[in-house]
């Protein structure tokens, strides 16, 4: 069973776990999907993050940011979180390095920030954890997500106080 896998091996189970995937590459969402669900999450996807709404509760959302029509992920993770009764945990996954400005709102927002590709033990852990860790020797925010470095929301200094 995975709960005795978890005791046995140390690696937390993720079974039970909801998971809403919103990546508008069908192959990257399937490959994902898959994944998730070889870790006995319950998946359900969307090429844009419509229609999620409707779908059993979520554990936590993975979310792309490059999202076709006029949204981004964060617009989508705003909207979700927005029609649920319960805060929603979320990772925002690019494959560019994103605007400082982006970085700083999702930083704000409670959102965690992943450079592409994201390594199946790194989403793991985060799905297992209250996110990604940070890690010494993190990067420079525009630089390239690889395992070992923490999401660049991590790593971001506070924003200066406003009005004085």
């Amino acid at each position: 069973s995975h709960a005795e896998q978890a005791r046995s091996t140390g690696i937390p189970s993720l079974t039970g776990l909801v998971v809403w995937l919103v990546e508008d590459d069908p192959d990257v969402r399937a490959a994902t999907a898959r994944l998730l669900e070889h870790w006995g999450c319950a998946v359900v996807s969307s090429t844009d993050g419509d229609g999620l709404a409707g779908s059993p509760p979520p554990s936590c959302l993975v979310c792309d940011w490059r999202l076709p029509g006029a949204r981004n992920g964060l617009d989508v993770i705003r909207a979700l979180r927005a029609a649920l009764p319960t805060p929603l945990r979320a990772l925002l996954i690019s494959g560019e390095a994103l605007p400082m400005e982006v970085l700083a709102e999702a930083r704000d927002a409670g959102i965690d920030v992943a450079r592409k590709p994201l390594t199946p033990a790194r989403l793991r852990a985060w799905l297992a954890s209250d996110g990604l860790p940070s890690l010494p020797g993190d990067a420079h925010p525009a630089a390239p997500f690889s395992p070992g470095r923490a999401p660049a929301d991590r790593v971001l200094p506070a924003p200066p106080a406003r009005g004085s």
